[in-house]
């Protein structure tokens, strides 16, 4: 296994890459969707991989047949990450297809990629790739957080009850009551403020790293989706307004939550008020990290907002539906070039805005989105 030659591709393979992509999922996967492609691994900003794409690669890893055609590939998306070691060597695995033939090509892929980093994610898996991951020493959490408010429960109730969900549904959140904060409509995620990314930062010692030209790069440059950046008490959030397919009706999910300290609070109440005042009646905010997750509980209760935690509710709204297969779980590793440093798992903060989470579901329906300029 050791023994097989793993190619680093070059970005001039970028068709190659789709095209093989095409024929593993089909011509319609929104993966192989040029713009797409394109956005995600040839442009995403990261610190330490600028020297790759300066040589003139792309973050795919592949294993060629005697013809130099790609017979297995390991598509992953880099990041700067922050780790209590001081180690900003990060990547998301998206694509990882072994159609090889040879006998461990999935795993020395994997391999290769674990060795090279400090630390390794993923979202979404499916039981096969978890079973994988397991044998390859990764830890793999069957669901992280998702807490839930509804600004208006009764439109919530009626929009279960037509689409014949309702009986699937748990207890319902209590409505949002009345709030007094109205959030400022900012110019896009890179008007947050610097001194809210500065508050994440500090507040992050293992996570992922934001920063101004990523948050432009990742929502004020999507070729297909439009998102909501707010403004209040000096800190910033972004929003993202998602149709329910289907319905005439739409939820919002909350992507960035950039706080100044003591501000917690009335930013949430700004990203409810915006999810309300836009007809979403369900919000809600997906984290990987437990402090992250509890400074959002403390938050809605000084705001007297009901704001459970993984309540069965639909989660998937293209189509809305409660699909267990579909729970967003997350495998994570720490990686080679840690050494023999290590951190609790539990404690990496990331959320839907990361690795390729926040995509279209149904690539049909991208001709009818606002491009970003």
């Amino acid at each position: 296994m050791t023994d097989i030659p793993i190619a680093a591709l070059a970005a001039d393979r970028a068709a190659d890459v789709r095209r093989f992509l095409q024929g593993t999922y089909g011509d319609g996967h929104y993966g192989a969707e040029a713009r797409y492609f394109d956005w995600l691994y040839l442009r995403s900003p990261c610190r330490w991989y600028e020297g790759e794409r300066r040589a003139g690669r792309m973050p795919v890893n592949a294993i060629l047949d005697q013809a130099g055609d790609l017979a297995a590939i390991h598509a992953y998306l880099p990041f700067d990450a922050r780790t209590p070691w001081g180690g900003g060597t990060g990547v998301w695995d998206v694509e990882w297809i072994n159609g090889s033939g040879v006998r461990g090509g999935g795993r020395a892929l994997a391999t290769h990629l674990l060795a090279a980093v400090d630390v390794y994610g993923g979202f979404g898996c499916n039981d096969l790739s978890a079973a994988a991951f397991e044998r390859l020493g990764m830890t793999v959490r069957p669901e992280i957080h998702r807490l839930v408010a509804l600004t208006d429960a009764d439109a919530f109730r009626a929009l279960l009850d037509r689409e014949g969900k309702l009986g699937e549904a748990g207890p319902l959140p209590a409505g949002v009551p009345p709030l007094a904060v109205r959030p400022a409509v900012l110019d896009g995620a890179r008007a947050i403020p610097g001194a809210a990314l500065e508050a994440y930062g500090e507040r992050t010692p293992f996570g992922v790293g934001r920063d101004r030209d990523w948050l432009e790069w990742r929502y004020d440059r999507h070729p297909f989706i439009p998102y909501l950046a707010i403004g209040a008490a000096g800190g910033g959030a972004v929003l993202r307004l998602e149709a329910v397919v289907g319905t005439a009706a739409r939820v919002a999910r909350l992507l960035e939550f950039f706080p100044l300290p003591g501000g917690e609070a009335e930013l949430l109440a700004a990203a409810l008020a915006a999810a309300r005042d836009a007809g979403a009646p369900l919000l809600d905010v997906f984290t990987t990290g437990r402090a992250e997750a509890a400074l959002l509980a403390d938050s809605a209760r000084a705001l007297d907002v009901d704001l459970p935690a993984n309540p069965r509710l639909p989660y998937m709204f293209q189509p809305l539906e409660f699909a267990r297969a579909n729970a967003p779980n997350m495998v994570f590793a720490i990686g080679g070039r840690a050494g023999e440093n290590r951190a609790d798992p539990a404690d990496f903060r990331a959320g839907k805005g990361d690795s390729n989470q926040d995509v279209l579901r149904d690539p049909a329906s991208a001709p009818r989105l606002t491009r970003r300029p």
